[in-house]
């Protein structure tokens, strides 16, 4: 097992290698989730910055990740679609005001969610996000005490742990 695991070391060493460009850097593009895009189509509209043609692409690529079941993934790999994300993804594309609720690939999200249990089993930090944005009353009970940030990095419950 421990040749395997060294092997794979290796080649991944040797691959990065073999990418590494004369002046010593990598070029690989830096690809996240559909989060990100759907936070900034949020922050756009919330501070009435209409930069439409902006908006128009990050819609676009939202809804070029979005699966066949309707769901969007956080990665590749999550199985059928992750429920925060499919949230988050259906109120940016809305909050965008580049596609309408009837949409049938809105509906195909608003699918998922309700058959994932809705709201009530999306993440906290989603759930924050639909609160600022008023499309959800603010969690009453938030699992950890705000509070906690405030802990020494020494505290063996530190925060950014």
């Amino acid at each position: 097992m421990l040749n395997k695991v060294n092997d794979g070391i290796g080649q991944l060493i040797d691959t990065i290698r073999k990418d590494q460009s004369s002046n010593g850097a990598w070029k690989y593009s830096f690809e996240t989730g559909i989060s990100t895009d759907c936070y900034m189509i949020i922050l756009l509209r919330s501070l009435e910055i209409n930069d439409e043609k902006l908006i128009q692409q990050l819609v676009e690529r939202i809804l070029s990740r979005q699966e066949d079941n309707g769901a969007w993934k956080l990665f590749y790999d999550e199985g059928d679609g992750n429920i925060s994300a499919t949230v988050e993804a259906y109120y940016a594309l809305l909050y965008s005001g580049n596609i309408e609720r009837l949409d049938p690939k809105m509906k195909q999200a608003k699918s998922f969610i309700i058959k994932n249990g809705g709201l009530t089993n999306i993440h906290m930090l989603t759930k924050f996000m639909l609160a600022l944005t008023g499309q959800h009353r603010w969690p009453a009970f938030f699992p950890l005490p705000i509070e906690l940030i405030l802990l020494p990095h020494s505290c063996p419950i530190h925060f950014y742990r």
